[in-house]
């Protein structure tokens, strides 16, 4: 018996990119901890509780994977500088006002 308070399904889509976040989060905490010579797809695809093929489907390779975790830190911190800035009342490329 089906109840109103079901979640709807995903699209294909979608659970190609929640299974995309689970294994940059994975690997981003695999590699940290073992480092990029000693971590396997074996294991970010165990951890993320997905098979090695889902692992393929969405990066070529180990070096891709890893790849696109210093990515996704990279522009999480990019994001974070701009919010800063913007905290302060200036943007790139103007200056704050003098003071007197």
């Amino acid at each position: 018996m089906r109840t109103a308070a079901t979640t709807p399904r995903l699209t294909r889509p979608e659970r190609k990119a929640q299974t995309r976040e689970r294994l940059l989060a994975t690997a981003k905490e695999i590699l940290l901890r073992r480092g990029f010579h000693a971590a396997t797809l074996d294991d970010i695809a165990l951890h993320a509780g997905v098979t090695k093929g889902a692992v393929y489907s969405n990066f070529a390779g180990k070096a891709d994977l890893f790849l696109a975790v210093v990515d996704a830190q990279t522009r999480q911190r990019t994001a974070g500088f701009e919010r800063d800035r913007g905290h302060r009342g200036h943007r790139r490329g103007t200056r704050p006002p003098a003071r007197a």
